[in-house]
């Protein structure tokens, strides 16, 4: 995965998980890069955050959310009805037991030819 991916992607994550925790994060198109994710948050040296996005992925049936986002979808309302289903995933991430931003800026440093300031 390029570094430009990587960065979206926990950009992404942390915007969705901040703006309605994980059941937002699945219910939107960037649980369609749920393992995509997770090896962007371990590339940045992230590993608590990406633990805690796969303990919230291994809730759904088959250890996994579904990829295609219909599917994953009907299989997180039909799981999870509350948006608070994941309270206790939530609560670990607004901990923030990774520093995303420093990880990111130091990620970020080590391919100054694609991140200019």
């Amino acid at each position: 995965m390029d570094s430009r991916t990587v960065v979206d992607l926990v950009l992404e994550f942390e915007d969705e998980v901040n703006n309605g925790g994980f059941h937002q994060f699945f219910n939107n198109s960037s649980g369609d890069n749920t393992a995509e994710t997770v090896l962007a948050l371990e590339e940045i040296g992230a590993s608590v955050m990406a633990d805690i996005l796969k303990r919230a992925a291994s809730r759904f049936p088959n250890g996994f959310p579904p990829k295609l986002r219909n599917e994953r979808l009907a299989t997180l309302w039909n799981n999870f009805p509350q948006t608070n289903e994941f309270r206790d995933l939530d609560t670990e991430f607004f901990a923030y037991p990774d520093d995303l931003s420093g990880l990111l800026a130091a990620y970020k440093g080590q391919f100054p030819d694609c991140f200019r300031k």
